[in-house]
């Protein structure tokens, strides 16, 4: 599976190299804007990642995070008296 990280970079340049040749100003900015929030996104992803591994140790995969289960308690018997 390819990394998230890199697919939003990935993007991000795909975005610039297109506002590189259009001539229209108008999808030029919007083309920027568009990269722009591409690499917050890989921004934001890193973070996440970074905070998470640090929380949970070891390495950021979803299979690695701790499988949280319930207990069931004993219930008293719903005897009739």
């Amino acid at each position: 599976m390819t990394d998230r990280i890199e697919i939003f970079r990935r993007e991000a340049e795909r975005c610039l190299e297109a506002s590189r040749r259009t001539h229209d100003l108008a999808l030029r900015a919007e083309l920027v804007a568009m990269a722009t929030k591409y690499l917050e996104l890989a921004k934001v992803t890193t973070q996440v990642r970074r905070d998470t591994t640090i929380v949970y140790g070891g390495t950021n995969k979803s299979q690695d995070a701790p499988t949280v289960q319930q207990q069931q308690q004993p219930q008293p018997d719903k005897k009739a008296r």
